[in-house]
């Protein structure tokens, strides 16, 4: 799923690709709601069938965000 700058991706706008590899795509885009710079990382479609690969993206969003593992 390859996004382009200006493309909203939900309440995200995309400002930029920052790399692919097998952990998937990561953008960099625009949260207007809260006003900052995100990273959105796109998985490939086997980590999104897999339930391990599935919780080992929650948990990498969760430390990136800092907002710990609950």
């Amino acid at each position: 799923m390859r996004l382009h700058t200006g493309e909203w991706l939900g309440p995200y706008e995309i400002a930029s690709l920052l790399g692919v590899g097998g952990g998937g795509e990561v953008y960099k885009a625009f949260d207007p709601r809260l006003d900052r710079i995100v990273a959105i990382k796109i998985p490939p479609a086997a980590a999104v069938l897999d339930s391990s690969r599935r919780a080992f993206l929650k948990d990498e969003g969760r430390a990136i965000s800092g907002a710990g593992a609950n």
